[in-house]
C-alpha cells in the first residue's frame, strides 16, 4: 500500500506486511510445490486437482451432486471454448 492515497494505510503498511508472512511462501517455494502436483498427478488419465502444497486432493473437498457437477462442467466448457474461440457439438 506504499501508493495508496490515505496516509493511514501508507503508516500500517509495514506491520500489514510483517503479520502476513507467516501465511505466505516465497514464489520459489510455491513452484516448487505446484511442479511437484503436476509431476505427480499429471500422469494419471482425466481430471485432476492439486492443493496449496502440491498434494493430490483427489476426490476430497467435492461439493454438490453429480448432477451439478455435471452442469458445472459443461458450463466451463462452454465457456473455455467460446474464449478460445471453438465451438461444441452435443
Amino acid at each position: 500500500m506504499p501508493g495508496s492515497p490515505t496516509l493511514f494505510l501508507r503508516a500500517i503498511y509495514p506491520l500489514i506486511l510483517l503479520l502476513s508472512l507467516p501465511f505466505t511462501v516465497s514464489a520459489e517455494a510455491c513452484a516448487e510445490y505446484m511442479w511437484h502436483g503436476i509431476y505427480t498427478t499429471a500422469t494419471k488419465p482425466g481430471a485432476w486437482r492439486v492443493g496449496w502444497h502440491g498434494d493430490d486432493w483427489k476426490n476430497k473437498r467435492y461439493f454438490g451432486d453429480e448432477d451439478q457437477r455435471g452442469k458445472l462442467w459443461r458450463h466451463t466448457v462452454e465457456v473455455v471454448d467460446g474464449a478460445v474461440g471453438h465451438t461444441t457439438e452435443s
